[in-house]
């Protein structure tokens, strides 16, 4: 089983989000129902005022806060709905665009964020504020493009500027989108000592965050005590429990992950987690669980196509990793290409010469795999990739170079990719 199949990006969500502070960790469901009580106000005074863009837009600032709780496809909708009608109330003269910048990132539609930055740089006057808020936008646009050289010399200005937990965050990240772990744990633990005790929120997401790195490793005991910290310090989290639900299918228990997934499918819908439990399912030795596999993945495949029908730029990275490992090798490639297109870092280039090597094209897929490699960028995934396409095409003193470099990251890691072996074996 595939862990690229669970995991729920959560980098870099935090442009522009608001964390509560509080004297105790009160939990997702008490966070929800304050931000929906907050959008009930808004929606009021903005049907009280409906000349004002600006009501418009604080309406849509909440609206993403709440979508990037959630993770639910139709809130980020509403909150791309509302913007719209604030700009349709501007009359082409100005307008909220960096909120509109912060939902489409968000979105995963960063060819569109550039525009609204430059738009608010030649403002007349821009604050410190502002001008550290453009930046921080421009620098994770960039690093979620894979131009990472320019992404870590804003990182570093951001850093120097504010000294925050976000801007530690970010550094983090990058170094660990390098595989030095152990500076992106430095920089984790510099952003915790940096969050106010009762910031819990943004503290489980910081403790989520180096589970991710744990699990990257393969180190999932580790990462496993993180998620339950996580979970501790924000309760009832639907993305620290799906974390959970990851480590308990890596540590083979399947019963108790089984149950973890059915309850994260009744509570959010997702696709995702409905082909997480077909997978569980499938290796079941019981006939009614294999079964029961292909009605999950049947409603899993029709969820996927449904939710791309509103936003397909929001859920293409994770239909992408579905099709990938299903018979529509179609529909894989075209959406590996609109990912790569919107997002074309690491990962997207990645699924995209997976997505290449499907259809019999190994060489345009090392070619990009060799893009990769010119970056600093690095993963177990990546040289696991390049591992099996070197493998394909008989170059086998650089498939071993490969290989050992995939199990210098990670132990784990041609495990995670032979389902692309496995297909290219069976043509």
């Amino acid at each position: 089983m595939n862990k690229r199949l669970f995991i729920v990006s959560t980098m870099l969500i935090f442009v522009g989000m608001s964390f509560t502070v509080s004297v105790k960790a009160e939990g997702y469901n008490t966070e929800i129902t304050r931000l929906n009580q907050l959008v009930v106000g808004l929606q009021r005074t903005a049907f009280d005022q409906p000349d004002s863009w600006i009501h418009q837009e604080r309406l849509a600032k909440v609206l993403l806060d709440r979508a990037r709780l959630t993770g639910k496809v139709q809130d980020y909708v509403e909150a791309q709905t509302v913007i719209n009608h604030a700009f349709e109330l501007t009359d082409g003269t100005g307008g909220p665009v960096l909120t509109r910048a912060a939902i489409n990132f968000s979105m995963h539609r960063l060819p569109d964020v550039e525009a609204d930055l430059v738009a608010a740089e030649s403002a007349i006057l821009v604050d410190r504020k502002t001008v550290l808020h453009i930046n921080e936008l421009r620098a994770d646009v960039l690093f979620n493009s894979g131009q990472y050289g320019k992404a870590k010399v804003l990182y570093d200005l951001i850093e120097s500027a504010e000294r925050s937990a976000t801007s530690a965050a970010r550094l983090a990240f990058y170094h660990a989108s390098i595989a030095d772990f152990i500076t992106a744990e430095s920089w984790l633990a510099r952003a915790q000592e940096r969050t106010p005790k009762s910031a819990f929120q943004l503290r489980s997401w910081l403790e989520l965050q180096q589970g991710i790195l744990d699990l990257e490793r393969s180190q999932l005991l580790d990462a496993l005590k993180h998620y339950e910290q996580a979970l501790v310090l924000f309760p009832d989290h639907w993305l620290v429990e799906e974390h959970i639900a990851e480590i308990e299918v890596l540590l083979g228990n399947m019963t108790s992950a089984a149950g973890k997934y059915r309850n994260l499918i009744e509570r959010t819908g997702s696709p995702i987690f409905m082909e997480a439990l077909a997978g569980i399912l499938r290796s079941s030795d019981d006939l009614k669980d294999k079964d029961e596999a292909l009605l999950w993945m049947v409603r899993a495949n029709n969820e996927f196509k449904k939710t791309m029908e509103f936003a397909p730029e929001l859920i293409s990275g994770h239909a992408l990793d579905y099709f990938l490992q299903a018979d529509n090798k179609l529909l894989a490639l075209s959406l590996a290409q609109e990912n790569y297109r919107l997002r074309p870092a690491g990962k997207a280039t990645i699924a995209l010469a997976q997505a290449l090597a499907l259809h019999g094209k190994l060489s345009e897929a090392i070619i990009l795999l060799k893009e990769v490699l010119a970056t600093p960028y690095r993963s177990a995934e990546l040289h696991a990739t390049a591992h099996v396409l070197y493998s394909a095409m008989g170059q086998i003193e650089e498939a071993s170079l490969q290989k050992s470099l995939a199990l210098g990251l990670s132990p784990v890691a041609i495990n995670d990719v032979k389902w692309l072996n496995s297909k290219l074996e069976s043509g």
